[in-house]
């Protein structure tokens, strides 16, 4: 049984946080209160409509993409985009 805490220690591993670029933002931005084992994941470039419509229709518990959703570190309401906030 995968957790997110199991997948974050592998993906850590293989792309240490420590060579991550000081103006990147790296980890997870969105995260289930509820959800805890990780069966499905989708691998994307870019969390769009598409790629969430299809995370939706196929049970995908885990979305890992290569951009963040949102590139800032103070997420607020003025610095997402209005098709970010549907996402989210």
């Amino acid at each position: 049984m995968l957790t997110i805490n199991n997948i974050i220690n592998v993906l850590e591993t293989y792309f240490p946080l420590k060579d991550v670029c000081e103006w990147d933002f790296s980890g997870i931005q969105i995260k289930s209160k509820t959800k805890t084992n990780i069966n499905k994941i989708l691998v994307c470039l870019d969390v769009t409509n598409e790629v969430l419509t299809e995370a939706i229709n196929n049970n995908i518990d885990l979305i890992i993409s290569h951009h963040p959703l949102v590139f800032a570190k103070d997420i607020n309401q003025s610095n997402i985009s209005n098709w970010k906030k549907r996402i989210i």
